[in-house]
């Protein structure tokens, strides 16, 4: 007995000794998720903290991992960006477009008197003033005083031939007579307008547009100095003191325009060759082709070489 007793004894020893050593007392607390985690990172606390203060982006919920910035493309010079703006052409060249304005109705308008009612021993001294909102050539039907310009598709530049790339310094409104001379012009953007006054009467210079609005009086033989920016639609000119003083002014980003001569005939040289849009616009009836008019007509213009429109009609409003 005595021996069966020592030997029990000694094996309940032996197995409290591994539970000892290897489990755990059963009122021990198990750890949080917490207190894991950062016993699994134990030893590698620098690590788990830069981790940590980097920045993540998150969208709709899901983690996602960093990404590099993308590189950005380094900024044009405005050598560059002019340079780029002002190449020649795909197509490799520059033409000519040329043609004429001409009346479309049946019976060609006669002049009209103006009704001067101020001023009349200067302004009738030459003789009677007439309205210039049609003025057509009987001998041939030409309209005088049609604008006629490119017109660029939406968002993009005409290239501007190299000896185009700076506009003319001013342009002249001259006012002699109680009448703007001439009646209709087209500036560039960044070109000056000059209004003089020779006359011995006083004259106020109204200017109409959506981007441009002044009224500057001129008193007798001094003139004015306008500075301008460009405009999508006419800009009407008109006079305080003499309302039957009426004028109109474009006021474009490009050199491709024209106003029309005595016979109705235009011409615009150094233009970029390829497709482009040819706008006609006139006072007394608007854009060429109504309303679509606006963007004008596609004429192909070929490097080296003019191209003749033809007649291009105006038909008055009824």
């Amino acid at each position: 007995m005595k021996r069966y007793a020592a030997w029990f004894i000694a094996v309940a020893s032996s197995v409290a000794i591994v539970v000892g050593c290897g489990g755990s007392t059963p009122n021990q607390p198990k750890p949080t998720q917490k207190q894991a985690a950062s016993q699994q990172t134990s030893g590698k606390g620098q690590v788990a903290k830069a981790t940590a203060s980097t920045p993540v982006k998150r969208l709709e919920g899901k983690p996602s991992i960093p990404s590099k910035s993308p590189e950005q493309p380094p900024k044009k010079t405005t050598e560059l960006a002019k340079a780029e703006t002002n190449k020649p052409p795909a197509e490799g060249g520059w033409g000519t477009i040329k043609g004429r304005v001409v009346f479309g109705g049946d019976k060609i308008p006669e002049p009209k008197k103006l009704d001067v009612t101020k001023d009349q021993d200067h302004c009738l001294s030459k003789g009677p003033l007439f309205d210039e909102s049609w003025v057509v050539n009987p001998k041939n039907k030409g309209v005088r005083w049609a604008v006629v310009f490119l017109k660029p598709a939406k968002g993009k530049k005409l290239a501007i031939h190299p000896s185009l790339q700076q506009p003319p310094p001013e342009a002249v409104l001259d006012q002699p007579q109680c009448q703007f001379v001439p009646h209709v012009l087209i500036l560039r953007a960044g070109q000056k307008l000059v209004a003089r006054n020779p006359a011995p009467v006083a004259h106020n210079v109204v200017i109409q547009g959506f981007q441009n609005a002044q009224n500057v009086q001129i008193p007798p033989g001094r003139s004015h100095t306008f500075e301008l920016v460009a405009e999508s639609y006419p800009v009407q000119l008109s006079c305080g003191i003499h309302p039957w003083m009426k004028g109109y002014m474009w006021i474009l980003n490009h050199p491709y325009y024209a106003v029309t001569d005595e016979n109705g005939a235009f011409e615009i040289r150094m233009v970029p060759s390829g497709v482009q849009n040819l706008v006609v616009w006139h006072e007394s009836v608007g854009y060429l082709g109504g309303r679509a008019g606006r963007n004008g007509k596609p004429i192909q213009i070929e490097a080296g070489k003019t191209t003749d429109v033809g007649e291009l009609v105006l038909t008055p409003r009824k």
